[in-house]
């Protein structure tokens, strides 16, 4: 679903929000929107992605005031909602800076390095400073944050079951016998660390920076209960993924995981190719449906030849 400006504008009229300099903004799954209010600079946010869930953007604004007040991490606080109108919207603070997706062009190899130390070590921080009873996605119900209730086993084969379908028709279809079977020979192999909070989409698009200083961290529709080291190796492949023709992937590998151990050891183990495997799923499911098909051809061809070649390197 695409909002035009035209939708913004209503929405903050009915917020009775007085707004000047209204902008649309370059977003992923939803609907963003830039004004100036009085001497403030804001995002509206308008729910756009249909393939999420409601609850999810709906739990977003919920979230981001508990985090703002409980969480020692920089997230944008929210500033109004409407999560009842039958396309929910949000305002939250415009954080400075840019993300990094943007930046990276502009930025040396060592100061790539640093952000990617930086986004580790906050990453580690948020793991070692949460828990949770169960795991599972949070979501919104009656104005609140719900309760996840699932156990671990539960969450990770909804996730690759959804992926493996998710090949289908696509250039990655001839992986999904494949992969099906090396996930589910070492399923019985996780033994997950307790629930923490997570991100589940921390990638250079979500981090925003200023000079080679992390400023904010957006975007959390996705947060979720989850084993850390999951979350810990899906953000790491997501920085790999997007810097590879930037910096050497080892090293952002290695800088990230250095600045995550500034604040919590990994476990790591035989789960860890488990989990890679199902963030490369990911990756592609994402390439075939969305960003893949923003790219030119020959990008593309790279791009997939890139994630095939990751894949077989693990289940091969």
């Amino acid at each position: 679903m695409e909002n035009s400006k035209s939708d913004a504008e209503k929405a903050l009229e009915s917020l009775g929000i007085d707004y000047k300099d209204l902008e649309s903004l370059d977003s992923g799954s939803d609907s963003l929107f830039s004004f100036k209010s009085g001497d403030k600079s804001l995002i509206l946010k308008m729910r756009g992605f249909e393939h999420l869930p409601e609850s999810w953007f709906r739990k977003e604004p919920l979230f981001l005031e508990k985090a703002s007040e409980e969480l020692d991490m920089p997230v944008p606080e929210t500033v109004d909602m409407n999560l009842r109108a039958e396309n929910p919207y949000f305002v939250m603070e415009m954080l400075d800076g840019d993300s990094l997706s943007n930046r990276k062009h502009d930025l040396g190899e060592e100061d790539l390095l640093e952000l990617c130390f930086q986004a580790g070590k906050i990453l580690g921080e948020l793991h070692s400073s949460t828990e949770y009873d169960r795991y599972g996605w949070i979501r919104e119900s009656e104005g609140d944050i719900d309760r996840v209730r699932m156990s671990w086993q539960q969450v990770f084969q909804a996730m690759y079951d959804d992926r493996i379908e998710g090949l289908e028709g696509t250039e990655f279809a001839e992986y999904r016998k494949e992969v099906k079977a090396f996930v589910e020979d070492r399923i019985d192999l996780m033994n997950p660390e307790g629930p923490v909070l997570g991100h589940d989409d921390y990638r250079p698009g979500n981090i925003m920076v200023q000079e080679s200083e992390i400023v904010g961290i957006i975007d959390w529709a996705r947060a979720y209960a989850t084993d850390p080291l999951y979350d810990m190796v899906k953000a790491e492949m997501n920085f790999m993924n997007e810097l590879e023709t930037i910096v050497d992937e080892e090293e952002v590998s290695n800088r990230f995981r250095k600045g995550y151990r500034t604040s919590r050891e990994p476990n790591l183990g035989k789960r860890e190719e488990v989990y890679r495997a199902n963030t490369v799923l990911g990756m592609m499911n994402g390439f075939s449906n969305h960003w893949g098909n923003l790219m030119e051809e020959e990008k593309r061809r790279e791009k997939a030849d890139y994630l095939s070649e990751k894949l077989e390197n693990l289940i091969r």
